[in-house]
């Protein structure tokens, strides 16, 4: 099931608009075949413009959010 639990809009021309969605959805899975009830989540970029029949997307990416991870202590820069 998808949840949108976020939009963000900012108007780019009078018929134009990018839109940020953000997205959880339980029951899919992962490219691994792992996750069927893990919570994902991720945002949406979407382009839209409107016409006379109203607002049509006419550009969309979408991107899964990962854990953060966390980066390995290298040392004391040098000096």
């Amino acid at each position: 099931m998808l949840h949108v639990e976020a939009v963000r809009e900012r108007f780019v021309a009078p018929r134009v608009v990018v839109a940020h969605v953000g997205w959880t959805m339980t029951g899919a899975l992962s490219p691994d075949g792992s996750g069927g009830n893990v919570p994902q989540r991720g945002i949406q970029t979407q382009v839209l413009t409107r016409g006379a029949g109203g607002w049509m997307i006419v550009a969309f990416q979408n991107t899964n959010s990962v854990p953060e991870r966390v980066f390995e202590t290298l040392g004391a820069p040098p000096k």
